[in-house]
């Protein structure tokens, strides 16, 4: 590490925050892909039925903690269900944030073992005003604290300074679960992860994870 650009960083933060009692520095800052519907830390699936007059679709979430390296909770958990067609009548259980983009949002917060014992459901239904609707993506992103998904870490060798604490933090974009190309219109989990901050849905790509101290 070159401890005078580390030295001359940690100056310009405390020029920029006089006040704070300590400093963040990001050490390492990496993308990180695992195929397979087990390497995803929130586990989804969905079903459709698609009639004339109505379409119903059922998702399916749960949590699973052996995908990340130290079970953590997983937080800012969105569950989007893009509505690609003119509908109308759109009833959702629970509520749910609908957009004029024809986007829904499912914010179920928080997930961890101690508040998800099991599987969480959640519908929507409308009816479609140009025939049947094709089935369609059904997508989540989230983060969360104190794990990674690789199980990379960081250990510091020498005595010339140490790390008082380190923190541990993956991102994803979306997990996409993604549409069999089979007469049953059943979707199944495609475990793919992006690295953002901001969500973009059906944007399939890697997870984002870092260490800092």
């Amino acid at each position: 590490m070159n401890m005078s650009a580390l030295t001359g960083h940690l100056q310009r933060q405390a020029e920029q925050s006089p006040a704070a009692s300590y400093y963040n520095v990001v050490l390492l800052r990496y993308q990180f892909s695992k195929p397979g519907a087990q390497a995803a830390p929130l586990q989804l699936s969905a079903r459709w039925q698609c009639g004339r007059a109505q379409t119903q679709v059922s998702v399916e979430y749960s949590y699973c903690p052996s995908a990340m390296a130290l079970p953590s909770p997983l937080t800012n958990v969105q569950i989007l269900l893009p509505v690609e067609e003119p509908v109308t009548n759109v009833r959702l259980q629970p509520a749910a944030i609908n957009s004029r983009d024809l986007i829904i949002f499912w914010d179920p917060g928080a997930i961890s073992p101690q508040v998800s014992l099991g599987p969480g459901h959640l519908s929507a239904s409308w009816e479609p005003l140009s025939g049947p609707s094709m089935p369609g993506p059904v997508a989540a992103h989230f983060t969360s604290e104190g794990s990674t998904l690789s199980g990379v870490d960081v250990e510091l060798v020498g005595s010339g300074y140490r790390m008082s604490l380190v923190k541990r933090r993956f991102a994803t974009d979306c997990i996409v679960c993604s549409v069999p190309l089979t007469p049953k219109r059943t979707l199944t989990m495609g475990a793919k992860v992006v690295k953002h901050h901001r969500p973009r849905c059906l944007r399939p790509g890697r997870v984002w994870s870092g260490l800092r101290c």
